[in-house]
């Protein structure tokens, strides 16, 4: 870690974010990557077990495997799975158009050990990003799939942090929201106590980002702008001096949790 300790980051963070004069020397040191897109990520539970009971963890149609770049090797070899047929029909009662499902059919798909070409990256992380035992000392699951519309999300319900890209800087920013939650229970959904919330967690990640080698402060500042309804140094840095303090608890929290798992670890 960094010698400075996160008090002293988010007095720095602050400074910067509120002098005008600052704000385009801001820059990332990493940028999020997301990880390749399986079709399978977007199937119904049911259709994901049938591919995992047929030993496949990718598996896609003919012209899909070309579009990345990859070919069948043989035909005969397929996953299979079930997809809907769909109707359209008029509603009796509104006269408006619906669709109706009138049964199933199997569709015959292959999987990417059946195929060559183009590599298409990783599909295992090989690294976890600083601070999972925190999470997981939590009773907080972490797991890695393709994520519609964000990067990674937290589920309170579920217990889980779902991430749809390796940088670590997205994962900073789903425990500060586990954290936050510890601290003040249930966060809100009301849109001001919302815009704080994400400020809080996005300035927690920042801090962190910097103690374990990487800058997000250009994102940051982005972000925190989007929720302070205006991308200038006057609202962000007001927006960050109103969350400071409940960002040094959430740090706080989070970092004497990983001391207390170093020290029973040495014990």
């Amino acid at each position: 870690m960094a010698k400075q300790s996160p008090q002293a980051i988010i007095s720095e963070l602050i400074e910067i974010f509120c002098n005008p004069e600052k704000i385009d020397l801001l820059e990332d040191t990493v940028a999020k990557t997301v990880l390749y897109t399986r079709p399978s990520s977007k199937w119904s539970w049911s259709n994901r077990f049938l591919m995992a009971m047929q030993k496949s963890d990718d598996a896609r149609g003919h012209r899909q495997w070309q579009e990345v770049g990859r070919n069948v090797l043989d035909w005969t070899k397929q996953v299979t799975i079930i997809a809907p047929l769909i109707k359209k029909v008029e509603d009796k009662k509104t006269g408006e158009p619906k669709e109706i499902v009138t049964g199933f059919r199997s569709i015959g798909l292959y999987d990417i050990k059946n195929t060559y070409g183009k590599e298409l990256g990783d599909t295992e992380i090989k690294q976890q990003p600083p601070l999972i035992e925190v999470a997981k000392a939590w009773g907080i699951n972490v797991r890695y799939e393709v994520v519609s519309g964000c990067w990674g999300y937290y589920s309170p319900d579920k217990k889980e942090i779902v991430l749809g890209t390796s940088d670590q800087q997205t994962f900073f920013h789903e425990l500060a929201h586990v954290a936050h939650e510890k601290i003040d229970g249930k966060l809100s959904h009301e849109p001001e106590k919302y815009a704080q919330q994400e400020a809080i967690d996005q300035l927690s990640c920042a801090v962190l980002a910097r103690m374990y080698g990487v800058k997000v402060d250009k994102y940051t500042f982005d972000y925190i702008g989007m929720y302070a309804k205006k991308n200038t140094a006057d609202k962000v840095g007001r927006m960050c001096l109103r969350v400071a303090d409940k960002v040094s608890q959430v740090l706080d929290l989070i970092l004497q949790t990983k001391t207390e798992i170093i020290l029973e670890v040495e014990n």
